[in-house]
This record gives C-alpha cells, sequence and structure tokens, in this order.
C-alpha cells in the first residue's frame, strides 16, 4: 500500500511501519531516527514501541539505547516479518 493512501486503523499502520524499519536496520534504530523516517509524532513513537516491548516484538537493551527487532522476530526471503512471543 503507497505511503499517501490512508490506513483505516492509524494505530496499527504506524506499528506496522515501525516493525518495518526496525526490521531493515541490522543495528537497530533509535527514536530520533524513526521519527526521521517515519514522522510518526514521538509521543505516538512512546506509546507503540512500548507495546512492542511489552510483547516482545522489539527489543531495547536500556533506555536510549536503539531498538532493535527481538530475537525471535526474523525476515524470511519473501520480505514478510515473522515473530514468535511467548508470555504475555
Amino acid at each position: 500500500m503507497p505511503d499517501s493512501e490512508e490506513s483505516p486503523v492509524t494505530s496499527v499502520d504506524r506499528a506496522l511501519r515501525i516493525l518495518t524499519a526496525i526490521g531493515e536496520a541490522p543495528r537497530g534504530l533509535s527514536l530520533d531516527e524513526l521519527w526521521g523516517r517515519l514522522r510518526i509524532p514521538k509521543s505516538s513513537l512512546h506509546r507503540i514501541l512500548a507495546a512492542l516491548k511489552y510483547r516482545r516484538f522489539v527489543s531495547q537493551p536500556e533506555p536510549g539505547a536503539r531498538t532493535s527487532s527481538a530475537p525471535s522476530c526474523s525476515r524470511p526471503r519473501s520480505g514478510s516479518t515473522t515473530c514468535s512471543t511467548s508470555g504475555p
């Protein structure tokens, strides 16, 4: 879907865009780098990243560190992201 089209569920679209951007960055991304790439308001980035960390889709070793895909997430050759989660 092109970025110019409006997503019917903005928060889900934002979360998927964040996961895609992080998945494409082998070293992870800082909050500022995510904001620069996606132009999602930083307050929204914080909330979505907190939910993604809680569900173990992304990891951040310490506050202010780069956020990266959780070890359980991988991007197979087909280009789709697959993640296996456990816990809450």
